[in-house]
């Protein structure tokens, strides 16, 4: 069996960007990259001819969690924001894993969990696998997409 080397965290944040853009586009979205200082928003995307949408991209190397800005979970709903985890396997054995949160998702997770684990999601560690694996391959959480535009 090949040993893998382990990829630094920026490698796998950019395979995270990259790949949920790609499948965006590929579902018919119209996707544009920040590339700047752009706290909340990786991507602003669009159902073509209709609405504008916000993606904040989180990307994890293994099963474990994501690192979630504090303000994600102070700041006001906002129901043009998506959250958009990917589990970005090592090697070319697995697929992406995608999970879609809505910006109340979010916030919905943190109310359900204990003190303890609140604080440390509050403290910028955001949620395990555990607490995410039921939002996996949730597309349509986003703006539907026809052949006349959004639903």
């Amino acid at each position: 069996m090949e040993k893998l080397i382990k990829r630094k965290n920026h490698y796998t944040e950019w395979a995270a960007l990259f790949a949920t853009g790609a499948e965006l586009a590929r579902r018919g979205y119209d996707v544009a990259l920040t590339l700047g200082n752009t706290p909340k928003v990786d991507l602003l995307c669009s159902v073509p001819n209709g609405e504008l949408f916000k993606v904040q991209v989180k990307g994890m190397s293994e099963r474990s969690g994501n690192f979630i800005q504090p303000h994600f979970f102070d700041d006001k709903e906002d129901p043009g924001l998506f959250f958009i985890t990917v589990n970005v396997p090592f090697g070319d054995k697995e697929p992406f894993e995608f999970f879609i949160m809505t910006h109340g998702d979010i916030k919905s997770v943190l109310e359900g969990l204990n003190e303890k684990k609140k604080k440390t999601a509050r403290e910028g560690w955001g949620f395990t696998y555990k607490e995410i694996e039921s939002y996996k391959d949730k597309w349509g959480k986003l703006p539907r997409v026809t052949k006349e535009g959004v639903i």
